[in-house]
């Protein structure tokens, strides 16, 4: 997913009533880094493009050529009179499909208005884009208005990491929001930042790849590989990027590795169930026990990974028991994952 400039520093999961969605937090220049995405956001000042030399505006231009002044003439949609807010047509040859500007935050707050106001501005025209059958499910965010806007950046880590979640509960059709900055001391604020916002368990932040399981891993890793070469859209897919970058890094968490593995079974699953009308897990292994004769002792591996990652997304239950996993579920989850990626590759060779 990234060139040798970014990583991922974290991924913490929202769950929502949509589903389990996701923050994402990379370390790396947006303009240099290879992330898919349907939209980036930017900020400006109102009516005013320039591509200064340290600005996110000048960076587009200088390394990827696209000239905002430019797109703001020709507009999809323009919200400016009402939302301070307009989004591009389609762009091509970028990691992203659209930008969507939002403008004049330190003079609109010079005015009275919130943070609070003009970022769920930008949410809003987000929303009405869903609304229009324009794809928003994965959106580059950087820090709007700490650039040359000069806005305070706490006040708008807060505001924004807190209205990207409410977005992610309410918006059905967006699924991550990527939060990218190439300044490390500002990477590490916005990590501290989501922590303290969606806290996790203790024992889910446990490093899982130790010397006992790295061999495994090793396993994962090659398996991962052959799938990303197997089919074209998997080769910049975020999920099988991200975990084959975190396996290499061999600092990889288990609330981590529980939330990308469950984006890639669910990938994988639409993959060997492609054509079937089957949306949820469950529906789609007794699809492939009921038309493909799969083994129920095979699917009882699915369902070990639904369910153990579906505890790293959700945090801990009081009602449930036990409460904990331990150490020996943990490897029983990186013992299932490396099953269902061979079972996937050996399904792929059948059909």
């Amino acid at each position: 997913m990234q060139d040798q400039n970014s990583s991922l520093i974290n991924i913490v999961s929202v769950p929502t009533l949509h589903g389990i969605k996701t923050i994402e937090i990379y370390s790396g220049d947006i303009t240099k880094t290879d992330i898919s995405a349907d939209l980036l956001a930017i900020s400006a000042f109102k009516n005013n493009y320039f591509p200064s030399e340290n600005s996110l505006i000048g960076g587009l231009y200088k390394n990827l050529g696209i000239n905002i002044e430019e797109l703001s003439q020709k507009p999809s949609i323009d919200l400016r009179e009402s939302l301070n807010c307009w989004v591009s047509a389609d762009i091509k040859g970028a990691g992203f499909k659209r930008i969507i500007c939002l403008e004049n935050i330190r003079q609109e707050m010079s005015n009275d208005a919130t943070l609070e106001e003009l970022f769920n501005n930008l949410f809003a025209t987000i929303s009405l884009m869903d609304y229009k059958g324009i794809s928003t499910k994965t959106i580059i965010l950087p820090l709007l208005g700490t650039g040359d806007q000069k806005s305070e950046l706490s006040t708008v880590l807060n505001s924004l990491i807190s209205l990207s979640i409410e977005a992610l509960n309410k918006n059905t059709g967006l699924e991550s929001i990527y939060f990218i900055d190439r300044n490390v001391d500002r990477v590490e604020l916005i990590d501290e930042t989501v922590n303290e916002i969606l806290q996790r368990d203790h024992d889910l932040q446990k490093e899982i790849i130790d010397s006992q399981q790295f061999d495994l891993f090793n396993e994962i890793l090659k398996k991962l590989l052959r799938i990303k070469s197997s089919h074209q859209s998997f080769k910049n897919n975020n999920s099988i990027n991200n975990l084959i970058s975190k396996i290499l890094s061999k600092n990889i968490r288990f609330y981590e590795i529980g939330i990308l593995s469950r984006k890639i079974v669910e990938l994988l699953m639409r993959d060997m169930t492609d054509g079937a009308n089957v949306k949820t897990i469950n529906d789609q292994i007794y699809y492939l026990q009921n038309n493909y004769n799969v083994a129920t002792w095979m699917t009882s591996y699915i369902h070990v990974l639904k369910n153990l990652s579906n505890y790293a997304a959700h945090e801990s239950n009081p009602s449930i028991f036990p409460q904990k996993i331990t150490e020996k579920d943990r490897i029983v989850f990186s013992y299932s994952l490396n099953r269902f990626l061979e079972f996937y590759l050996e399904f792929k060779g059948r059909v």
